[in-house]
């Protein structure tokens, strides 16, 4: 289980993520994990480089439910200028401080989410990168959550597994790559987000019980780790925790200021 202090934090930023963050009634509405499948990404694979980027990133915008946004989304290939560069330290009445990283945006100027170019040859990062781009956003115009701003990209995870993508974050948080140029064979780790497997992994467990899911088809997509303590989370909640899910599911639905 992961510590009582991430416990202690997850129950009010949950809350906090359906009072501020998240519509509660588009939440209730989901009926399973998003999947690293055809079914859930049925992408044209004629395209190549930022075309299928684009691609992979509209079926990742129909699934947050982010399609009709006020603002834009803007896919920024990293060895690209930035938006966010562009317009960082300029002080001027129309620029707003972004929480998580001080990226300052002009009023009405696109939101960037940066991808390393090639990352399409990797689906299951590249929806993960693109997905959590969208969590950050989701959090950016609130209050800060439960722990104050130093915990603002814990948040950010946990709005990302709640918004259905949790076997990609759970998958992508922690990964083992192996390298081979002759004559050199190397191996080395790859983590990505803020919180570790088995925190991940918890929320996914959350996700499942608040929406009474069965995952027998996100397991299948698990690596074994997340696997294992995806089951260990939800015989936890099921155990110890149940009226505290009673409470999250009676949250009313939250209003944003992206939304409509």
């Amino acid at each position: 289980m992961p510590s009582d202090d991430f416990l202690e934090w997850l129950w009010p930023a949950t809350r906090w993520v359906f009072d501020e963050v998240l519509y509660l009634d588009a939440f209730l509405a989901r009926t399973a994990f998003i999947t690293p499948t055809w079914e859930d990404f049925p992408v044209d694979e004629s395209l190549e480089g930022d075309a299928l980027v684009a691609d992979y990133f509209a079926f990742v915008e129909e699934h947050s439910g982010t399609a009709d946004w006020d603002w834009e989304i803007e896919l920024v290939p990293r060895n690209a200028p930035s938006p966010a560069k562009i317009l960082e330290g300029m002080a001027h009445d129309m620029t707003e401080d972004v929480k998580g990283g001080g990226v300052l945006v002009g009023a009405g100027d696109p939101l960037p989410i940066e991808y390393e170019p090639g990352l399409e040859r990797d689906p299951e990062l590249l929806v993960a990168v693109l997905s959590r781009g969208i969590a950050h956003w989701h959090c950016a115009g609130f209050e800060d959550p439960p722990g104050g701003e130093e915990c603002f990209d814990y948040a950010v995870d946990l709005v990302w597994v709640l918004s259905g993508f949790g076997i990609f974050a759970s998958n992508c948080a922690f990964r083992t790559r192996s390298q081979e140029r002759d004559p050199m064979i190397g191996w080395g780790t790859q983590r990505f987000g803020a919180l570790g497997q088995l925190e991940l992994s918890y929320c996914m467990g959350l996700y499942a019980e608040l929406l009474e899911l069965d995952d027998r088809d996100a397991q299948k997509h698990l690596q074994p780790n997340p696997r294992a303590w995806l089951a260990d989370a939800r015989k936890d909640l099921r155990r110890r925790h149940e009226s505290r899910l009673a409470e999250l599911r009676a949250v009313g639905p939250a209003l944003g200021p992206y939304r409509h």
